[in-house]
């Protein structure tokens, strides 16, 4: 059994319908406003489409993608494209290194029946181009990434889906740019709910890191595993086992002034929400041995659902922040001792929201049924986010 007490199972579900009924059918509090009347949205997300240094906001609802930019002040958001897929859109990938949006579709509420497809769109038209389908399962896309996995120039992307309710698996898919790309695909993982590869210990070679959010079937909380890439294995074998708190939610590899680095959130529905505690974690290599540094604890949330790392195009400042279960924050560095978390907007515990830079201005978004809910954030001044000494 997946759980072996029956009522952890029981709170584990009521937690992910909720979870899901936040998602979908939020209103946020007084304070956000509907700017040009934004229309409803189950997920919304924020791209620089054109590479301009200003993103575009991307409203997703049900199987439709609608892509919109900012013209300022009374203006405000107008529709740049709108296009209808085959699956809820779940996530969207943006690179200054390919042309291409990449988009993954699968089953959600507004089409509890769809494969799972990923696709390559021209970011100024929506035009769609499929890259990769899979049908069957739980068709849902765990990670999108591109890596440079061979000796060729183009990138390969790597896809991490779910095959079946508990197990998901990696595809690799060369050659992006031909009508069709090669899939090498892996064997399954259970649970394994984050998946990237990266350079981390700084030799030749590179690392692949696979998040289970429990552990295994006991029901424990989950961990980290860390093991050797191969592109030409099938298998994937369980590696150097980096033990959770309370459960792995999310995780980047985040290049910063610090340097190149894996990011990662500890804490999430392993403890449904009473014991755990949002925390902000760092994976680095040294002297031939991993270590993993606590940055920032939540003084009140149980889970980070994303992580984010900017520079602002005014002040070149670095910016972090996370979007836990309670608002979106500013993480602010410390040179000696815990980084330091400043709510900036107070939400509901809803699991998706987009930050954006647009006409010189932060803002934050939330879906919502009734119209997207856009808020413009303020972020402390410099002096007030100085590094201790």
């Amino acid at each position: 059994m997946f759980f072996q007490n029956p009522n952890h199972f029981f709170k584990s579900c009521l937690f992910v319908l909720l979870s899901i009924v936040f998602a979908e059918g939020f209103y946020p509090e007084q304070g956000w406003s509907q700017q040009n009347n934004l229309p409803p949205s189950r997920r919304v997300f924020s791209a620089d489409l054109d590479q301009d240094g200003s993103d575009e906001l991307l409203i997703a609802h049900n199987t439709t993608l609608t892509a919109f930019r900012y013209l300022g002040g009374d203006l405000g958001w107008s529709k740049l494209w709108s296009h209808d897929g085959p699956g809820v859109v779940q996530s969207v990938l943006r690179d200054e290194r390919i042309p291409s949006l990449i988009v993954a579709w699968g089953m959600g509420k507004g089409k509890m029946v769809a494969p799972s497809t990923v696709s390559a769109l021209e970011p100024l038209s929506g035009q769609r181009r499929d890259l990769w389908t899979f049908k069957g399962g739980r068709s849902q896309i765990v990670n999108l990434q591109l890596v440079q996995l061979d000796n060729d120039p183009e990138l390969e992307l790597l896809i991490a889906h779910f095959v079946s309710k508990y197990h998901t698996r990696r595809v690799i898919l060369d050659q992006l740019s031909s009508p069709q790309p090669q899939a090498i695909e892996s064997a399954q993982i259970r649970m394994a709910t984050s998946w990237l590869i990266a350079d981390l210990d700084g030799k030749a070679g590179l690392e692949e890191v696979i998040g289970r959010v429990y552990g295994d079937e006991k029901g424990e909380y989950g961990d980290l595993s860390i093991q050797t890439f191969n592109l030409n294995g099938s298998q994937v074998k369980v590696g150097q086992i980096i033990p959770s708190e309370r459960g792995l939610k999310t995780m980047r590899v985040l290049s910063s002034s610090q340097g190149q680095y894996l990011y990662f959130s500890d804490g999430w529905v392993a403890a449904y929400g009473k014991k755990a505690k949002a925390t902000l974690k760092r994976l680095y290599w040294s002297k031939g041995r991993i270590n993993v540094e606590r940055l920032a604890d939540s003084p009140d949330e149980f889970t980070f659902f994303d992580i984010w790392y900017r520079i602002d195009p005014n002040s070149k400042r670095e910016l972090w922040f996370t979007h836990g279960n309670k608002g979106i924050n500013l993480i602010i560095p410390n040179s000696y001792g815990p980084w330091t978390v400043k709510r900036l907007l107070k939400t509901a515990p809803i699991v998706n929201a987009a930050i954006a830079y647009a006409g010189n201005q932060w803002w934050a978004f939330l879906p919502s049924e009734k119209g997207t809910q856009v808020k413009p954030m303020t972020l402390p001044s410099p002096e007030k986010t100085s590094t201790k000494q």
